[in-house]
């Protein structure tokens, strides 16, 4: 009976509650995964500038997927410039680029950025007291 009187207490108390759940959290889409081409590039050391180039003096790829990113910048003639590739993370308009393969000098290094994203364009700029700063565009690839 004592049995009985319990298992009947744990029904009655596993149906009595909020009749409501909780909703399920919706994740937002990373406006950032894709494929991005370079509008136009500058990078400064310093006050002195080492490039200030639009497409097609200076072409580039840049492929992001939901951890990962990875790009290749070619100069006008086709020569090869750059490649590199890593993980990155973004959240509230910060964008960090932390490179582990690199055909030059920038392995191992992090780079912050400020972004947005309007329609198909993506604006990123470096934070100001890194070494170099870089101000980029880039536009989606349809």
């Amino acid at each position: 009976m004592r049995s009985m009187l319990l298992a009947a207490s744990l029904v009655a108390l596993a149906t009595c509650g909020p009749t409501t759940s909780m909703p399920t959290p919706v994740a937002v889409p990373n406006p950032l995964i894709g494929t991005w081409e370079l509008v136009s590039a500058k990078e400064m050391i310093g006050d002195s500038v080492v490039y200030d180039m639009k497409a097609p003096q200076l072409r580039s790829i840049k492929v992001i997927n939901a951890t990962h990113f990875s790009y290749l910048t070619l100069g006008a003639n086709g020569e090869f410039v750059r490649a590199a590739a890593g993980h990155y993370t973004a959240s509230n308009g910060l964008y960090t680029e932390q490179i582990e393969y690199s055909s030059g000098r920038r392995l191992a290094d992090a780079y912050p950025f400020t972004y947005r994203v309007e329609g198909d364009t993506w604006y990123h700029r470096s934070i100001a007291g890194t070494r170099e700063t870089f101000d980029e565009v880039w536009r989606r690839v349809k």
